[in-house]
């Protein structure tokens, strides 16, 4: 049995005697001692924003977006597919793979919208959506903690800096990362290799129909 004695601070556990970092086994069992006000069982840094219904959720972007032409691509309770994967030399014991498979759910409409640019071009962007991930349906990770976003970028980052700090990017591309799933069931290799429609397919169909 080793003790230490540590300071909790930044998400990290740090030794007092030694200032070096202490890691923690996935799987172990620990015995954790301090003061009863140090301890919170659970700290929810999920976004705290109730969702708006489809009614308001549109009276919202057409107010906020008024300049725009927008589009709703998505509904409220759709569930879009997306990937989040490590480099082999990012990968800690506690991964069972070095890529993974989530579900986003949307818990508001998702649209686009669209502006010519000043330099003549058609300018797609996605509007901010609720959403939330409580699934990994490949890749064998067990989520403890249910992580929402106000737009699916943010939903990836949450998810990178949540589950995955300091192993890789939290930036994407939600058109090109985000996929439309057919069925349930859905394998990594689904999206990997692009068997399935993206939200850039959606991009390109809208550009098509305001050319």
């Amino acid at each position: 049995m080793k003790n230490y004695t540590v300071t909790y601070t930044k998400g990290h556990l740090v030794d007092t005697d030694s200032g070096k970092r202490i890691l923690l086994k996935s799987g172990g069992k620990f015995n954790l001692s301090g003061k009863e006000d140090q301890f919170e069982e659970k700290k929810d840094l999920s976004v705290r924003i109730n969702p708006l219904t489809s009614k308001d959720k549109l009276k919202r972007i057409e107010v906020k977006y008024k300049r725009y032409t927008t589009k709703k691509i998505a509904e409220r309770g759709d569930i879009l597919i997306y990937r989040i994967g490590i480099g082999y030399s990012k990968k800690t014991n506690e991964d069972n793979s070095h890529e993974f498979l989530f579900e986003a759910l949307l818990l508001e409409d998702l649209y686009m919208k669209t502006k010519i640019s000043n330099t003549g071009h058609l300018r797609v962007t996605l509007c901010e959506c609720l959403c939330e991930t409580s699934n990994c349906i490949d890749g064998d990770m067990q989520l403890y903690e249910t992580i929402k976003g106000n737009s699916l970028a943010n939903l990836f980052s949450n998810m990178v800096a949540f589950y995955f700090p300091m192993q890789r990017s939290g930036a994407c591309n939600a058109f090109k990362t985000f996929f439309i799933p057919k069925c349930k069931g859905h394998k990594l290799n689904d999206v990997k290799f692009k068997n399935l429609p993206n939200l850039d397919w959606r991009r390109a169909q809208l550009k098509q129909t305001t050319k």
